[in-house]
Protein backbone atom coordinates (compact mmCIF):
# COMPACT_ATOMS: atom_id res chain seq x y z
CA UNK A 1 0.00 0.00 0.00
CA UNK A 2 2.55 2.59 1.32
CA UNK A 3 4.82 1.37 -1.89
CA UNK A 4 1.45 2.35 -4.21
CA UNK A 5 0.96 5.73 -2.56
CA UNK A 6 4.66 6.85 -3.51
CA UNK A 7 3.95 5.44 -6.52
CA UNK A 8 0.60 7.38 -6.97
CA UNK A 9 2.33 10.78 -5.66
CA UNK A 10 5.24 10.56 -7.82
CA UNK A 11 2.72 10.41 -11.39
CA UNK A 12 1.26 13.47 -9.57
CA UNK A 13 4.05 15.27 -9.53
CA UNK A 14 5.14 14.26 -12.87
CA UNK A 15 1.82 15.35 -14.11
CA UNK A 16 0.95 18.76 -11.89
CA UNK A 17 0.92 22.27 -14.44
CA UNK A 18 2.02 24.62 -11.26
CA UNK A 19 5.33 23.32 -10.58
CA UNK A 20 8.14 24.45 -12.54
CA UNK A 21 10.68 21.84 -14.10
CA UNK A 22 13.31 22.45 -11.42
CA UNK A 23 11.02 22.15 -8.57
CA UNK A 24 9.29 19.04 -9.65
CA UNK A 25 13.23 17.27 -10.16
CA UNK A 26 13.77 17.65 -6.48
CA UNK A 27 10.38 16.44 -5.66
CA UNK A 28 10.63 14.03 -7.60
CA UNK A 29 14.00 12.79 -5.58
CA UNK A 30 12.30 13.52 -2.12
CA UNK A 31 9.31 11.05 -2.42
CA UNK A 32 11.63 8.40 -3.92
CA UNK A 33 13.80 8.78 -0.59
CA UNK A 34 10.42 9.10 1.56
CA UNK A 35 11.84 6.20 4.29
CA UNK A 36 8.88 3.72 5.50
CA UNK A 37 8.50 2.97 8.87
CA UNK A 38 5.81 0.31 9.01
CA UNK A 39 4.00 -1.37 12.07
CA UNK A 40 7.54 -2.04 14.50
CA UNK A 41 11.18 -2.16 13.88
CA UNK A 42 12.76 -5.74 12.80
CA UNK A 43 14.96 -5.44 16.18
CA UNK A 44 11.95 -5.68 18.35
CA UNK A 45 11.68 -9.52 17.97
CA UNK A 46 15.34 -9.49 18.54
CA UNK A 47 15.40 -9.70 22.47
CA UNK A 48 19.26 -9.31 22.62
CA UNK A 49 18.79 -6.07 20.65
CA UNK A 50 15.57 -5.08 22.20
CA UNK A 51 17.33 -5.23 26.16
CA UNK A 52 20.11 -3.50 24.75
CA UNK A 53 17.54 -0.46 23.57
CA UNK A 54 16.63 -0.44 26.95
CA UNK A 55 20.12 -0.67 28.59
CA UNK A 56 20.39 3.11 29.67
CA UNK A 57 16.99 2.25 31.76
CA UNK A 58 17.26 1.38 35.11
CA UNK A 59 15.61 -1.03 37.39
CA UNK A 60 12.78 1.29 38.89
CA UNK A 61 10.62 0.69 41.84
CA UNK A 62 8.37 2.41 44.29
CA UNK A 63 5.93 4.90 43.73
CA UNK A 64 4.06 5.78 40.07
CA UNK A 65 5.31 9.52 40.14
CA UNK A 66 8.92 8.16 40.79
CA UNK A 67 9.37 5.96 38.07
CA UNK A 68 7.43 8.39 35.62
CA UNK A 69 10.13 10.87 36.68
CA UNK A 70 12.78 8.67 36.63
CA UNK A 71 11.59 7.60 32.85
CA UNK A 72 11.30 11.01 31.83
CA UNK A 73 14.83 12.07 33.00
CA UNK A 74 16.48 9.10 30.61
CA UNK A 75 14.25 10.30 27.82
CA UNK A 76 15.16 13.65 27.79
CA UNK A 77 18.83 12.81 28.04
CA UNK A 78 18.18 10.54 25.12
CA UNK A 79 16.74 13.85 23.46
CA UNK A 80 19.33 16.18 24.43
CA UNK A 81 22.05 13.19 22.90
CA UNK A 82 21.28 13.50 19.91
CA UNK A 83 21.19 17.25 19.40
CA UNK A 84 24.44 17.54 17.96
CA UNK A 85 24.69 14.20 15.66
CA UNK A 86 24.46 14.28 11.80
CA UNK A 87 21.35 13.16 10.42
CA UNK A 88 22.15 10.01 8.96
CA UNK A 89 18.51 9.34 8.31
CA UNK A 90 18.96 5.83 10.00
CA UNK A 91 16.02 3.37 8.42
CA UNK A 92 15.92 1.47 12.06
CA UNK A 93 15.86 4.61 14.34
CA UNK A 94 11.77 5.21 15.15
CA UNK A 95 10.72 8.04 17.01
CA UNK A 96 7.52 7.01 17.88
CA UNK A 97 6.30 3.78 19.63
CA UNK A 98 4.77 1.17 17.86
CA UNK A 99 2.11 1.41 20.51
CA UNK A 100 0.92 4.75 18.99
CA UNK A 101 -2.49 5.29 17.74
CA UNK A 102 -1.55 7.68 14.85
CA UNK A 103 0.52 8.16 12.08
CA UNK A 104 3.08 10.56 11.21
CA UNK A 105 5.33 12.44 8.97
CA UNK A 106 9.05 13.80 10.05
CA UNK A 107 10.37 16.59 8.21
CA UNK A 108 13.79 16.24 9.82
CA UNK A 109 13.94 12.66 8.46
CA UNK A 110 11.67 12.70 5.02
CA UNK A 111 10.05 9.52 6.98
CA UNK A 112 6.76 8.10 7.70
CA UNK A 113 6.13 6.05 10.33
CA UNK A 114 2.46 3.72 10.29
CA UNK A 115 2.78 2.15 13.89
CA UNK A 116 1.36 -1.33 14.61
CA UNK A 117 -1.20 0.41 16.74
CA UNK A 118 -2.99 2.29 13.69
CA UNK A 119 -3.23 -1.40 11.50
CA UNK A 120 -6.55 -2.42 13.16
CA UNK A 121 -9.63 -1.95 12.29
CA UNK A 122 -11.58 0.58 11.21
CA UNK A 123 -7.82 1.89 9.42
CA UNK A 124 -7.01 -1.91 8.02
CA UNK A 125 -8.04 -5.30 8.54
CA UNK A 126 -6.72 -7.85 7.06
CA UNK A 127 -9.08 -9.81 4.50
CA UNK A 128 -11.07 -7.06 3.72
CA UNK A 129 -11.05 -6.24 -0.09
CA UNK A 130 -8.05 -3.95 -0.95
CA UNK A 131 -10.76 -0.84 -2.11
CA UNK A 132 -11.54 -0.74 1.78
CA UNK A 133 -8.23 -1.14 2.84
CA UNK A 134 -6.51 1.62 0.21
CA UNK A 135 -9.61 4.00 1.44
CA UNK A 136 -9.09 3.78 5.42
CA UNK A 137 -5.61 3.49 5.81
CA UNK A 138 -4.16 4.16 2.34
CA UNK A 139 -5.81 7.66 2.65
CA UNK A 140 -3.93 8.36 6.02
CA UNK A 141 -0.84 7.27 4.66
CA UNK A 142 -1.21 9.30 1.84
CA UNK A 143 -2.18 11.95 4.05
CA UNK A 144 1.34 11.71 6.00
CA UNK A 145 3.06 12.00 2.69
CA UNK A 146 1.52 14.80 1.27
CA UNK A 147 3.05 17.06 4.61
CA UNK A 148 6.08 16.27 2.63
CA UNK A 149 5.15 18.83 -0.11
CA UNK A 150 3.06 21.64 1.63
CA UNK A 151 4.49 24.23 3.04
CA UNK A 152 6.64 23.38 5.40
CA UNK A 153 8.15 20.67 3.66
CA UNK A 154 9.16 23.11 0.96
CA UNK A 155 11.81 24.21 3.39
CA UNK A 156 13.27 20.70 3.91
CA UNK A 157 14.68 18.55 1.55
CA UNK A 158 14.76 14.88 0.89
CA UNK A 159 17.58 14.14 3.21
CA UNK A 160 15.52 16.28 5.93
CA UNK A 161 17.61 18.70 5.83
CA UNK A 162 16.70 22.79 6.23
CA UNK A 163 17.02 23.91 2.96
CA UNK A 164 14.28 26.10 0.75
CA UNK A 165 13.81 23.88 -2.53
CA UNK A 166 11.17 24.71 -4.39
CA UNK A 167 11.35 28.19 -6.60
CA UNK A 168 9.73 31.53 -6.07
CA UNK A 169 7.38 30.23 -9.03
CA UNK A 170 6.31 27.40 -7.47
CA UNK A 171 6.02 28.55 -4.36
CA UNK A 172 3.82 31.83 -5.78
CA UNK A 173 1.31 28.96 -7.82
CA UNK A 174 1.08 27.09 -4.74
CA UNK A 175 -0.05 29.89 -3.12
CA UNK A 176 -2.68 30.34 -5.45
CA UNK A 177 -3.72 26.76 -5.35
CA UNK A 178 -3.99 27.51 -1.09
CA UNK A 179 -6.75 30.31 -1.68
CA UNK A 180 -9.21 28.02 -3.18
CA UNK A 181 -9.36 25.34 -0.33
CA UNK A 182 -9.11 28.49 2.22
CA UNK A 183 -12.22 30.48 0.53
CA UNK A 184 -13.96 26.67 -0.02
CA UNK A 185 -13.58 25.81 3.96
CA UNK A 186 -13.94 29.42 4.88
CA UNK A 187 -17.94 29.18 2.91
CA UNK A 188 -18.74 25.86 5.39
CA UNK A 189 -21.23 27.39 8.08
CA UNK A 190 -20.84 25.21 11.22
CA UNK A 191 -24.37 25.10 13.20
CA UNK A 192 -23.16 23.75 16.51
CA UNK A 193 -20.90 26.96 17.17
CA UNK A 194 -22.98 29.30 14.73
CA UNK A 195 -20.35 30.45 12.82
CA UNK A 196 -18.15 29.71 9.56
CA UNK A 197 -14.94 27.52 9.83
CA UNK A 198 -11.54 28.65 10.13
CA UNK A 199 -9.64 27.66 5.92
CA UNK A 200 -6.91 29.53 6.83
CA UNK A 201 -6.44 28.17 10.20
CA UNK A 202 -6.69 24.14 9.07
CA UNK A 203 -5.28 24.86 5.49
CA UNK A 204 -1.94 22.18 5.78
CA UNK A 205 -4.22 20.00 7.05
CA UNK A 206 -7.20 19.96 4.54
CA UNK A 207 -4.31 20.27 1.96
CA UNK A 208 -3.51 16.75 3.02
CA UNK A 209 -6.84 15.61 3.95
CA UNK A 210 -7.78 16.41 -0.11
CA UNK A 211 -4.23 15.07 -1.44
CA UNK A 212 -3.85 12.28 0.49
CA UNK A 213 -7.19 10.67 -0.18
CA UNK A 214 -7.29 11.29 -3.50
CA UNK A 215 -3.62 9.48 -4.34
CA UNK A 216 -5.06 6.86 -1.93
CA UNK A 217 -7.46 6.16 -4.89
CA UNK A 218 -5.09 5.97 -7.46
CA UNK A 219 -3.08 3.85 -5.81
CA UNK A 220 -5.74 1.67 -5.62
CA UNK A 221 -6.44 1.69 -9.05
CA UNK A 222 -2.59 1.31 -9.76
CA UNK A 223 -3.14 -2.12 -7.49
CA UNK A 224 -6.03 -2.99 -9.66
CA UNK A 225 -4.16 -2.49 -12.64
CA UNK A 226 -1.84 -4.96 -11.79
CA UNK A 227 -4.91 -7.54 -11.77
CA UNK A 228 -5.65 -10.28 -14.88
CA UNK A 229 -7.48 -7.83 -16.93
CA UNK A 230 -7.54 -4.89 -14.97
CA UNK A 231 -9.78 -6.19 -12.35
CA UNK A 232 -9.98 -6.68 -8.55
CA UNK A 233 -11.18 -10.37 -7.22
CA UNK A 234 -14.98 -9.60 -5.70
CA UNK A 235 -15.30 -10.34 -2.19
CA UNK A 236 -19.09 -10.13 -0.99
CA UNK A 237 -19.13 -8.34 2.04
CA UNK A 238 -22.36 -9.41 3.78
CA UNK A 239 -24.66 -6.23 4.18
CA UNK A 240 -22.38 -4.20 1.24
CA UNK A 241 -23.19 -6.25 -1.82
CA UNK A 242 -24.86 -3.62 -3.39
CA UNK A 243 -21.77 -1.85 -4.25
CA UNK A 244 -18.83 -1.73 -6.53
CA UNK A 245 -14.87 -1.46 -5.43
CA UNK A 246 -14.57 1.71 -6.29
CA UNK A 247 -17.49 2.68 -3.64
CA UNK A 248 -16.36 0.35 -0.99
CA UNK A 249 -13.47 2.76 -1.19
CA UNK A 250 -14.94 5.93 -0.45
CA UNK A 251 -17.12 4.16 2.40
CA UNK A 252 -14.78 2.94 3.82
CA UNK A 253 -12.65 6.20 3.71
CA UNK A 254 -15.47 7.70 5.59
CA UNK A 255 -15.57 4.83 8.63
CA UNK A 256 -12.72 6.96 10.36
CA UNK A 257 -14.12 10.11 10.55
CA UNK A 258 -17.36 8.79 12.63
CA UNK A 259 -17.77 10.88 15.61
CA UNK A 260 -19.83 12.47 17.97
CA UNK A 261 -18.55 15.56 19.26
CA UNK A 262 -20.57 17.68 21.61
CA UNK A 263 -20.80 21.67 20.88
CA UNK A 264 -18.81 22.68 23.79
CA UNK A 265 -16.04 20.35 22.01
CA UNK A 266 -16.64 21.81 18.84
CA UNK A 267 -15.80 25.36 19.49
CA UNK A 268 -13.00 24.22 20.82
CA UNK A 269 -11.54 22.50 18.37
CA UNK A 270 -12.36 25.58 16.24
CA UNK A 271 -10.88 27.58 18.05
CA UNK A 272 -7.35 25.63 17.88
CA UNK A 273 -7.18 22.61 15.80
CA UNK A 274 -5.19 22.37 12.56
CA UNK A 275 -7.66 19.73 11.49
CA UNK A 276 -11.18 20.70 10.24
CA UNK A 277 -13.81 19.04 12.39
CA UNK A 278 -14.38 15.10 11.41
CA UNK A 279 -17.87 15.84 9.15
CA UNK A 280 -15.86 18.01 6.84
CA UNK A 281 -12.94 16.01 6.96
CA UNK A 282 -15.22 13.48 5.09
CA UNK A 283 -17.16 15.25 2.98
CA UNK A 284 -15.54 17.79 1.35
CA UNK A 285 -12.31 16.06 0.45
CA UNK A 286 -14.91 13.64 -1.36
CA UNK A 287 -16.54 16.74 -2.55
CA UNK A 288 -13.27 17.84 -5.01
CA UNK A 289 -13.10 14.60 -6.29
CA UNK A 290 -14.55 13.75 -9.65
CA UNK A 291 -14.07 10.15 -8.99
CA UNK A 292 -16.62 10.42 -5.86
CA UNK A 293 -19.01 12.26 -8.81
CA UNK A 294 -18.35 9.03 -11.00
CA UNK A 295 -18.79 6.61 -8.23
CA UNK A 296 -21.88 7.14 -7.04
CA UNK A 297 -23.17 8.72 -10.47
CA UNK A 298 -23.67 12.06 -8.86
CA UNK A 299 -25.49 15.11 -10.68
CA UNK A 300 -24.11 18.06 -11.99
CA UNK A 301 -23.43 20.30 -9.06
CA UNK A 302 -25.45 18.63 -6.68
CA UNK A 303 -24.32 18.95 -3.16
CA UNK A 304 -21.38 16.45 -3.09
CA UNK A 305 -20.79 17.24 -6.78
CA UNK A 306 -19.87 20.93 -6.89
CA UNK A 307 -19.02 22.56 -9.80
CA UNK A 308 -15.82 24.51 -8.43
CA UNK A 309 -13.28 21.92 -6.97
CA UNK A 310 -10.09 22.26 -5.35
CA UNK A 311 -7.05 20.68 -6.53
CA UNK A 312 -3.58 20.60 -5.35
CA UNK A 313 -2.15 17.25 -5.60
Amino acid sequence: VVDHIKLAFAYALRLNSWMDDQTRTRAMAKVQRIISHVAYPDWIKNMTELDESHADIPNIDGPYVKILMELKEVYTFRSLSILRQTNTRDEEYWTFSPATLNAFYEHSTNSITIPAAILNYPFYSYGLPPAMNYGSIGAIIGHEISHAFDTLGSHFDDNGNLRNWWTRETKSNFVLKNYCFVLQYNSIYEPHSKRHLNGKQTLSENIADNGGLRQSFHAYRLHVDEHPGGKEENIPLEGLEEFTPDQLFFISSAYKWCADTNPKAVKMIMNSDSHSLEEYRCNVAVENMVEFSKAFQCGNNEEMNPAKKCVVW
